[in-house]
């Protein structure tokens, strides 16, 4: 199809391959429900569309979530600056905070706090079963705060997962599942460069150079 387009011909290219789309395209038009919402150059059509779908998962879920005994009664997102939040800068430090309702005591809970780039694996997690670290018990109301002190994200949205164990490591009090979804943003993107580089790639970030010899 890249000969084809080369040789001057107009092609028609029909795909959910955003990445595709991008590649082969100089010209996108997006449709929704069989109506023409966006015409332009592919990579801001493609751009629209991510931003409108990150949006969705963002606003769309629900974090009242009920298990054996406890109850998340919400999980907010937190910026550096503690302020509640939906969108982060990459590099920038985040806290995940859950506001619970215990209906008994429960003795040593190991919680854990993963992120996800859609799935239900994580690719970072913050893990009580590891590191040990647990409240004595909690009873009633109260919160716990994991914060995540530098996020190497690309631009994208991302899934928070969480669980609760009890104190012997097994036998879940809350299932492994989806608690809330927050956006990256950063602000040091070249305009003029793909949006996929930053929206579609591998969601972390680490610092690398390349050397030839």
């Amino acid at each position: 199809m890249t000969a084809l387009s080369r040789d001057g011909r107009t092609l028609i290219f029909v795909s959910h391959d955003l990445g595709a789309v991008e590649t082969l395209c100089e010209r996108a038009l997006l449709l929704k429900h069989g109506q023409l919402v966006a015409d332009g150059p592919a990579p801001s059509v493609v751009r629209s569309y991510l931003d409108e779908a990150q949006a969705g998962r963002v606003a769309g879920h629900s974090t009242r979530i009920q298990g054996d005994g406890l109850v998340f009664e919400d999980v907010s997102i937190l910026d550096e600056n503690g302020t509640p939040v939906t969108e982060v800068l990459s590099e920038m430090a985040m806290m995940v905070r859950i506001h619970y309702r215990a209906e008994r005591r429960i003795p040593n809970p190991l919680f854990s706090v993963g992120i996800t780039d859609g799935s239900s694996r994580p690719f970072a997690i913050a893990s009580m079963l590891i590191d040990g670290v647990t409240p004595e018990a909690i009873e009633g109301a109260g919160t716990l705060d994991c914060q995540f002190l530098s996020l190497p994200l690309q631009a994208r949205s991302f899934d928070v997962w969480g669980s609760v164990r009890g104190e012997a490591g097994y036998g879940d009090i809350i299932d492994w599942q989806r608690l809330c979804t927050f956006t990256v943003r950063r602000d040091e993107v070249d305009p003029g460069k793909s949006s996929l580089v930053v929206a579609m790639n591998a969601p972390v970030r680490l610092p690398y150079r390349w050397s030839s010899g």
